[in-house]
């Protein structure tokens, strides 16, 4: 790695569980949204739980979560295919934008069901290219809202939000209203760097433990607030969605098997 010997190499760590340090995680009932090529969702529970999903110990309590497959890139999907910028929540609820499963690789929680595959559902022609660039948008984040539905997480004041989707303004707005709580991002967007060079410091004696590094290197851009006028037809779109998959499992394997 071109490290001159002598240079002290701190280990003990994933990158998710230093992306979360990053994000300033070390409270109980924390949640939080880590994106990338998978995304993770959960939060900071008191307690271990063992019902099917993903809970082990963090550095600070238990970490409680689940993960999405294709996150990034049904967001890249969009982008290459359609473009992002400029969509906003209000506009597109003036509309009815399609609904779209973001399955394209497969799906993690809470389906498990690798041979699910991308689907919109709804396109009429009225339909354009933001309506489409949207839908894949929601269809993430309807995938993490279900994750959180299914985990039964307990209702979060906040979300810390870190990775590549917290950059884009819609996808923070979507999480907020679906949440029905203030989402927040990380300043360093690249959040496992950050906590891994937190764990060094603290290692080398530069921070007294974890609490203070998180003191002295996290910080977060302005919260983004929930638009609670649209939550109620987003949930009853959410609703739409589950069904969908629910309708096709059966298709996958077909499609699958020709």
């Amino acid at each position: 790695y071109g490290l001159a010997a002598g240079v002290p190499v701190y280990i003990g760590t994933s990158d998710f569980y230093a992306g979360l340090l990053g994000m300033g995680l070390c409270e109980t009932g924390e949640a939080f949204d880590l994106s990338g090529t998978s995304e993770h969702i959960g939060y900071l529970s008191a307690d271990l739980r063992r019902e099917g999903f993903v809970s082990g110990r963090y550095f600070f309590d238990n970490c409680t979560y689940g993960v999405t497959r294709s996150s990034g890139p049904s967001c890249d999907f969009a982008i290459r295919q359609f473009g992002v910028e400029g969509l906003e929540l209000p506009r597109m609820m003036e509309g009815k934008p399609p609904i779209f499963l973001p399955y394209l690789g497969g799906e993690r929680a809470p389906i498990l069901d690798e041979l699910a595959r991308g689907v919109y559902f709804g396109i009429g022609l009225e339909t354009d290219r933001e309506q489409m660039a949207y839908a894949a948008l929601e269809g993430v984040a309807f995938s993490l809202y279900h994750i959180m539905e299914s985990i039964k997480a307990p209702s979060p004041t906040r979300l810390i939000c870190g990775g590549g989707s917290a950059a884009n303004p819609l996808m923070n707005t979507l999480r907020a209203t679906l949440l029905d709580c203030e989402t927040v991002c990380v300043r360093e967007n690249d959040t496992s760097a950050l906590g891994a060079c937190m764990l060094a410091m603290t290692g080398h004696g530069i921070y007294r433990d974890l609490r203070e590094a998180i003191g002295g290197c996290v910080s977060y851009l302005p919260p983004v607030r929930p638009m609670t006028q649209y939550r109620e037809t987003l949930l009853r779109r959410f609703e739409i969605y589950k069904k969908v998959y629910r309708d096709l499992r059966i298709t996958f394997r077909d499609f699958h098997n020709i």
